[in-house]
């Protein structure tokens, strides 16, 4: 019995240790924040869940994290008017651990554009044209149908914000 028990003490031990970095990347949830929103991306009831899913694969979240997996970023800024910039921020385990921040743009002119910028702990960076569910589920989030009135978009891609990370 004592066997036993060493035994799997050592098996969960090894899976604690090995997991640790895995863990320390996963996203858990997300954030949305810009032009007077700041719309928590949270699991929860199955429609939540399927939302933060398709955020986070719509995003290449995933794919700027993990160098394993493929992710389709450009250092090339899209051509066009990209209109309003929102931030979207990925939290991981434990509570609001910060993982990765993105910028999207939801009304670009010929769809959805999302750009992470370096920062640490991504393996990739740049550009993404992302796919057209992305805006249909920010509308869904909250979200605007149409892009606020302003003629304050960056012109040229992201600012420099402070990140605390």
């Amino acid at each position: 019995m004592k066997r036993i028990l060493f035994v799997l003490a050592a098996v969960t031990l090894a899976l604690t240790v090995t997991a640790t970095p895995a863990l320390a990347k996963a996203i858990s949830h997300g954030a949305l924040t810009g032009h007077g929103l700041h719309i928590w991306i949270k699991p929860g009831s199955a429609r939540q869940d399927a939302r933060l899913n398709t955020l986070r694969t719509g995003t290449q979240a995933n794919g700027a994290l993990y160098a394993d997996l493929s992710g389709s970023f450009s250092a090339k800024r899209p051509k066009g008017k990209l209109g309003p910039r929102y931030r979207l921020d990925w939290y991981g385990p434990p509570g609001n651990t910060p993982v990765l921040h993105q910028y999207v743009y939801p009304y670009a002119r010929r769809g959805p554009v999302v750009y992470t910028p370096r920062q640490p702990g991504a393996e990739r960076h740049g550009w993404h044209r992302a796919p057209a569910y992305v805006k249909t589920t920010l509308i869904a989030l909250g979200l605007p149908p149409r892009a606020p009135h302003s003629s304050r978009w960056p012109a040229y891609g992201p600012r420099p914000l402070p990140v605390s990370w």
